[in-house]
């Protein structure tokens, strides 16, 4: 490890005219003597008579020898003499030895022999490649046009320190001699240079170079003497001192983040980024965009967390959620900005603004006055993660757009992307305009970085590590996060050895280098690595999983250029399959992972979210560095593979997005590596494409032949858009039964099913509650199936009839939208929540029942009838809920307890007791009174979208944001494991009649159908493009429906197909008639729509059924109607 080496010369005999010297050997051995015991030198001394040979062997053996890559300091005191070149009239300076000789001619020394030239000196620097250099000179012409350090004799030597420490202090100018008063026990410049190796040391008990010099000059100030310095580089420490901590001042806490950046909560340990914060600070006072370029492991993150957002907060700014852009930015974008608001109509106009207008519109609906702060943190995912150009265009155009006045950017790049960056006209103008570059962290800054957290906890730190660090740092470049990381292990040993980081204990860590590859070799090998000396090694399973792991947190790039990139949990865990031990041994070896700080799991939003903790880990692990190595070319496939497989799932399993033929032929290349490695949920994608791929390609042939009917469809298609007429219905059946005339044993083509089903939703307007003129919220079904109320936006209720018709008028009262609405068991009455805070009663003509039930103070989300009628328990944004008499009076006081919104209540089938979900993370159970039952059921990490009573009301199932289902007793004891499968947030969960089944609906898009153990039963039901938001089941249990953001009700069967097509129309709510044939769903678009759960052939039927009386049928103008005609004819089996 790092050594540091001295070469100390004190020459007293000199051959005249030279004069002995009386004091140097006393100045020598003083300063060896301090260089020994506090600069952690290995001293060479040279003193009394010293030949020229002498002193060149010791210089060449020390500079070539000993110090390359090393710590080296020269003290020298003696002659040094000024020889004149009488042609070049220039002088050189020589350190004189005592075989030194002089020739004299007008006072000058025109000849000498035997005396050191600086010039040569400066070569042998040049040659030896040190570390940091610090050469004092104490001599009579010891600054003679310091050659040695200044202009042109030593730039060229110079060049080979490039990026290394030096430092220079002269005894005087080139005009001054240096002397020494007789009375004193060391001459004027040694003495001060003793004394500023006792007393010029920082709080941390350091003398570096610098402060030293500046020392020398204010104790020599009008001695006759002024030292000359010259310095380059960093801090260059020469001895060190220890500070008295006492016991009361330590703080066992490491203030050191390892891998991790540092945060706001960690802002106290965050220092040397002090200048980058302010220029930062002040470019965003400036600039509505600013962006932090720095090469990976400079500490942008940190800068951007622990720096400027502190710095702005303390100013009054708001920080908005920080961001990484990941797979779907503008998601990301989108959920930053809705935490910024609370109402639902502000969260939805946020919303539209992102996705269709400019960032100024969104933050116009932000409340307050004050500067917001985005922070958009490893800008570089835009490129390595979202594979989408489209989408990464968008979020570039919104983030360089109009952002308004009080929003500013702070966006972090890793610096080998701004090439990427440059590809986009915007954001190439604000990195010209608006970058700034984060430089290396050294001299004073990366000290104060490596000693301030240990100082402001109390420890010390061993004056000899500082001075290795240093060097360490400075050979490695953008080694900050194994700087950090080495100081955290420090810690973890200093802790138990006496509160000092010492240079052994990071020698015994490997170093910087070492210390993390060491570690993560650790818990590689063994499951006890916490122990000091572990011993039960790990399985080849479990290090192939670790293998895998590490792997699949890696973005294979082109050249090496690889990133992070973040895998959910639940990906992650699919590399066990789906053996419950197998699954519960990777989960635990994932723990141990994030324990072990090579990984980290996210918290909140980014709930299952599991990345590497810093892409140092990619190189600094030697293991994982060689695993990055092998295989590029199929893991780059693989993300390829599963870059296509994300675009399949967001569009809702389309088709379409199977992979492409020319990625079908390049994986066909790995087939047999891509089934053994590829996870759970790539092979099923990569196997259904396959299988699709070879459909396609055997219905080639027919698609060839009848490649007119989609150009066909389409024109339909387009004027069923602009004018829904009988003439354009007609020509959709006409094209129907062209279709199965060319293929009459398969159902007609999708585009052609679809083509009818728009003409059989664009050409008959009385399928669509058209009456409300905004969103449509909350639906419900009459108990006996034959009228529908509905919720809107509008702040109206409306009561239909099944065929669309409008029973009496608008039910008008509240002051806000209506979000819940729901019949009474005997059918008589509809009771209403709105955001107005307030519950109604309403006869089924619409006539108010008494006044609206006052008592929330805040949006009224959820509402229940009780089983029999005769209460109505509500859920509020007020984070409480109440019961109530029908007349409105207030049953007792509100049920206090959560300590969020109460997003869904339920009344158990005896009702008796009450369920409620929180956005706290909780559910409770209630007695009628108010009376919390037992204690609030924690087990969720997220907050709670849905609760349901089993029919035989002893179990709860909830679903909530942490992407898991949980089945409870009713004393909040969680019944086995969650659930676990979805990959995104749970919106709804039911019980299905015979209370076998559970039933859920998620974010991901998928319907999933689960065993009271948690056992999902078959595949997820894909189809859905978007969120689902509600889910149940039909009374037989045969048929199941589903709601989705994505505008459309799916019905499926319980072996996974499904049985229709897409019912679009709606997007807010999806309720089943009593008789379990009929679906009412309601859309933000403000229509109402009822489907028969019927396939195309049903269609048809309604198509003909519309036209059968229509002019179209009964004087058909042309020959394609009467083809139509005939058509329906035969199908439905109509008389003449």
């Amino acid at each position: 490890m790092a050594r540091r080496y001295a070469l100390v010369i004190g020459i007293r005999n000199y051959t005249r005219p030279l004069n002995c010297l009386s004091k140097t050997v006393t100045d020598a051995e003083a300063v060896a003597k301090i260089l020994e015991e506090r600069g952690g030198f290995e001293v060479t001394r040279l003193t009394e008579d010293v030949t020229s040979d002498r002193l060149i062997q010791a210089i060449r053996i020390l500079l070539l020898q000993k110090a390359p890559g090393q710590d080296a300091l020269i003290y020298f005191t003696g002659h040094g003499i000024p020889v004149m070149d009488p042609v070049l009239e220039e002088t050189e300076a020589f350190l004189a030895t005592s075989d030194c000789r002089v020739a004299i001619e007008q006072k000058q020394v025109i000849q000498q022999q035997k005396g050191i030239p600086l010039s040569s000196l400066n070569t042998l620097i040049g040659r030896s490649r040190l570390s940091s250099l610090v050469v004092l000179l104490d001599c009579c012409h010891g600054g003679e046009r310091v050659e040695f350090i200044d202009k042109a004799v030593l730039q060229t030597a110079l060049t080979s320190l490039a990026g290394r420490d030096y430092f220079l202090i002269a005894a005087c100018r080139s005009f001054e001699q240096a002397y020494a008063r007789r009375s004193e026990e060391h001459s004027i410049f040694t003495g001060a240079l003793l004394q500023g190796l006792q007393t010029a040391q920082d709080e941390a008990g350091v003398v570096t170079a610098e402060a030293l010099s500046n020392f020398i000059k204010r104790e020599l100030q009008g001695s006759g003497q002024e030292p000359i310095s010259l310095g380059s580089g960093g801090i260059v420490p020469i001895a060190f001192y220890q500070t008295a901590v006492t016991p009361t001042e330590i703080d066992e806490a490491c203030p050191y983040q390892g891998l991790l950046a540092f945060t706001e909560a960690t802002k106290q340990f965050f220092h040397g980024r002090s200048r980058t914060t302010e220029a930062v600070q002040q470019a965003l006072e400036q600039s509505s965009v600013v962006i932090l370029v720095g090469a990976s492991g400079s500490g942008k993150s940190s800068v951007a967390q622990a720096g400027v957002i502190p710095a702005l907060r303390s100013l009054g700014w708001r920080i908005l959620l920080p961001i990484k852009p990941g797979f779907e930015p503008m998601a990301e974008l989108k959920r930053s900005l809705t935490q910024a608001v609370h109402r639902r109509d502000d969260t939805q106009a946020v919303m539209n603004a992102v996705e269709q207008g400019t960032l100024a519109e969104a933050i116009a609906h932000i409340p307050g006055t004050e500067r917001l702060l985005l922070l958009v943190d490893q800008f570089e995912e835009v490129f390595t993660l979202c594979s989408s150009d489209r989408e990464q265009q968008r979020f570039i155009e919104r983030l360089m757009g109009d952002v308004g006045d009080r929003l500013s950017i702070l966006i972090t790049l890793r610096a080998d992307f701004v090439d990427a960056c440059l590809q986009h006209g915007s954001l190439a103008t604000h990195l010209q305009h608006h970058a700034i570059y984060i430089p290396p962290l050294e001299g004073d800054d990366l000290q104060a970085a490596i000693q301030k957290p240990a100082l402001h906890q109390g420890y010390q730190l061993d004056p000899a590590l500082l001075s290795v660090l240093l060097r360490d740092v400075d050979a490695e470049p953008n080694s900050l996060p194994l700087l950090q990381f080495a100081l955290a292990r420090l810690w973890d040993v200093a802790t138990q050895a006496g509160h000092c980081l010492t240079l052994k204990q990071y020698e015994a860590l490997g170093g910087l280098k070492g210390a993390l590859n060491e570690h993560a070799n650790r818990i590689y090998a063994f499951r006890d690595w916490r122990e000091p000396t572990p011993q039960t090694q790990r399985s080849d399973t479990e290090k192939e999983w670790i293998r895998r792991i590490c792997l699949q947190l890696v973005r294979t790039g082109s050249e090496n250029r690889d990133t992070r990139q973040r895998r959910s949990k639940a990906e992650l865990l699919e590399l066990a399959g789906q053996e419950d031990a197998a699954r519960t041994t990777l989960e635990t070896v994932l723990a141990e992972l994030v324990d072990g700080r090579l990984l980290v799991s996210g918290d909140g939003e980014d709930r299952t979210a599991i990345d590497l903790a810093h892409e140092a880990l990619m190189k600094g692990w030697e293991i994982f560095a060689k695993w990055r190595e092998g295989d590029r070319e199929l893991r780059r496939l693989i993300d390829r593979i599963d870059d296509a497989r994300r675009e399949w799932q967001h569009s809702g399993h389309n088709p379409d997005f199977f992979l492409p033929k020319a990625l079908i032929v390049q994986a066909a290349t790995f087939a047999d590596q891509l089934v053994a490695i590829l996870p759970n949920n790539l092979h099923t994608y990569y196997q259904a494409s396959l299988d699709y791929d070879r459909e396609r390609t055997a219905d080639l042939k027919w698609v060839q032949l009848e490649r007119d009917f989609p150009d066909a469809a389409r024109r339909i298609q387009t004027h069923l858009q602009s004018n829904g007429t009988g003439e354009n219905l007609a020509a959709a059946l006409e094209l129907v039964h062209r279709n199965l005339q060319a293929q009459p044993n398969q159902p007609p083509l999708g585009i052609i099913q679809d083509t009818l089903h728009q003409g059989m939703t664009l050409a008959r307007e009385q399928n669509r509650f058209h009456d409300h003129q905004a969103s449509v919220l909350a639906v419900a079904f009459s108990p006996d199936g034959k009228t529908i109320v509905s919720g809107s936006d509008d702040r109206t209720l409306r009561l239909w009839q099944l065929d669309g018709t409008p029973i009496g008028q608008p039910f008008h009262g509240h002051q806000a939208s209506v979000g819940s609405v729901a019949f009474s068991p005997n059918g008589k009455t509809i009771v209403s929540g709105s955001d107005d805070g307030t519950v109604r009663l309403w006869q089924l003509d619409g006539t108010p029942i008494g006044q609206p039930f006052y008592g929330h103070e805040d949006a009224v989300w959820a509402i229940a009838f009780s089983p029999n009628g005769k209460t109505i328990v509500s859920g509020s944004a007020d984070r409480t809920l109440r019961l109530w008499q029908l007349d409105g009076t207030p049953i007792d006081q509100p049920f206090h307890g959560h300590e969020d919104y109460v997003r869904s209540v339920a009344f158990s089938p005896n009702g008796k007791t009450i369920v409620s979900g929180s956005y706290d993370r909780t559910l409770r159970l209630w007695q009628l009174d108010g009376t919390p039952i037992g204690q609030p059921f924690h087990g969720h990490d997220a907050f709670i979208w849905s609760v349901a009573f089993s029919p035989d009301g002893k179990t709860i199932v909830s679903s909530s944001d942490d992407c898991t289902v949980r089945l409870w007793q009713l004393d909040g004891t969680p019944i086995g494991q969650p659930f676990r499968g979805h990959e995104d947030y749970i919106g709804s969960v039911a019980f299905s009649p015979d209370g076998n089944t559970i039933l859920s609906g998620s974010d991901d898009g998928t319907v999933r159908l689960w065993q009271l153990d948690g056992t999902p039963i078959g595949q997820p039901f894909y189809g859905h493009e978007d969120c689902i938001w509600s889910v149940t089941f039909s009374p037989k249990e045969q048929t199941i429906a589903s709601g989705s953001a994505d505008g459309t009700v799916r019905l499926w069967q319980l072996n996974d197909i499904c049985i229709s097509q897409p019912f679009h129309g709606h997007e807010e709510s999806a309720a089943l008639s009593p008789d379990g044939r009929t679906i009412v769903s309601s859309g933000a678009d403000g229509t109402i729509d009822l489907w028969h759960r019927d396939n195309w052939q049903d269609w048809v039927r309604v198509c003909c059924e519309r036209l059968r009386y229509h002019p179209v049928f009964r004087d058909p103008p042309d020959a394609m109607a009467r083809e139509a005609c005939e058509f329906c004819r035969e199908f439905c089996g109509w008389g003449e």
